[in-house]
């Protein structure tokens, strides 16, 4: 990640947080403006403070670029004089091809004007991040960053591991967890003596929108355990046990 000449320090420090947070390699600082370095860190917060530790710092923007063989330029200025510029799904996928990948480079502008025109010129390929409306399309930098980090995540695979199946209730399960709770709303004067299991179809459904799981079931019936459990320590006459 290739930051031209950043000039809020805070801006620094949430950028090597982004990057800490989705698995991002260097930081590159371009002419960086950093007056105040106690804010940079404190935005790195741990998670980032390596990535700050380990920022090489360039005087040109052609020294920065120099290593790399694949350089990305991004923009929220789009212009026939600044090429065709894609979005982060499109593009960021292509910079993982090959085995090993060839090394790239994402360039960020200054917060204020972003990459000149000249500036774009000396990257390869344009990124654009797209809006709701073309009135919000800058990004704060390290917003810019973080969403890029996540694309190129995602595009190496990296999308968090699916929760562990659910085990589904059998009908057994289901009959005997739904058994239980029309006795217990019986119980409890819920239902009326007249015809209950005709009322308690009604019940029934909100559990027919979904399947429930094993669980579910255990759960139903601990609440009805419990719920008979009060009604037997209860007076009569509905005082104070």
């Amino acid at each position: 990640m290739v930051l031209l000449r950043p000039q809020k320090s805070e801006n620094i420090g949430a950028a090597a947080r982004a990057m800490a947070n989705m698995g991002l390699g260097r930081l590159v600082l371009v002419e960086p403006r950093v007056s105040k370095p106690e804010l940079m860190e404190a935005a790195a917060t741990r998670q980032g403070a390596g990535r700050l530790r380990e920022a090489k710092i360039s005087a040109s923007l052609e020294e920065a670029l120099a290593p790399y063989a694949v350089v990305v330029g991004t923009t929220a200025r789009i212009g026939a004089q600044r090429g065709r510029a894609y979005p982060p799904r499109l593009l960021l996928p292509s910079l993982l091809a090959g085995d090993p990948p060839p090394p790239a480079a994402l360039v960020f502008g200054t917060e204020r004007e972003g990459l000149s025109t000249g500036e774009l010129r000396l990257c390869s390929k344009t990124l654009t991040i797209p809006t709701a409306e073309p009135e919000s399309s800058s990004l704060n930098l390290s917003q810019a960053v973080l969403i890029v980090g996540y694309e190129l995540l995602l595009a190496a695979g990296g999308e968090p591991a699916p929760p562990p199946p659910i085990k589904p209730a059998t009908f057994a399960d289901r009959k005997r967890a739904l058994d239980d709770l029309q006795k217990a709303l019986e119980e409890i004067g819920f239902l009326p003596r007249a015809n209950p299991e005709r009322y308690f179809q009604n019940v029934k459904k909100i559990f027919d929108r979904g399947s429930l799981a094993r669980g579910e079931c255990d759960l139903i019936m601990g609440i009805c355990r419990q719920l008979r459990y009060r009604l037997r320590r209860s007076p009569p006459d509905g005082g104070q046990p």
